[in-house]
């Protein structure tokens, strides 16, 4: 990985001793245009890290979904084509936190458990 695109990604994704801290809303206004273009290479390039450091997961299975109106509002990468979901509840509680507060319609996290 490049040296500038390390100390970018460290920005938004920090080790603070054994835990791996996002940060949800410095995230979220990558992509809401109000600090600038928005930036999709970037904003995909720190998903893929958070899979990477597994955060996110492409997997459904014992993983966490924020759900609104019947749609899941995970994170995704290739514009809403791959569905990312949380492997820890605190982040899904975060981004939910900062992407979803005062929203009009309820969003709720639930584990998701697959039944095969």
């Amino acid at each position: 990985m490049e040296l500038n695109l390390v100390e970018e990604l460290e920005k938004y994704v920090k080790k603070e001793g054994n835990e791996v801290v996002v940060d949800w809303n410095s995230i979220r206004k990558l992509t809401s245009g109000r600090e600038g273009s928005y930036n999709e290479s970037l904003h995909e390039k720190i998903l893929k890290h958070l899979q990477e450091m597994k955060i996110l997961s492409v997997k459904q299975n014992h993983n966490y979904e924020l759900t609104g109106c019947g749609l899941c509002l995970n994170p995704s990468l290739g514009n809403g084509i791959v569905n990312l979901y949380f492997t820890r509840e605190q982040d899904a509680r975060e981004y939910k936190r900062v992407n979803f507060n005062g929203s009009m319609y309820h969003v709720g996290i639930r584990r998701v458990e697959v039944v095969e």
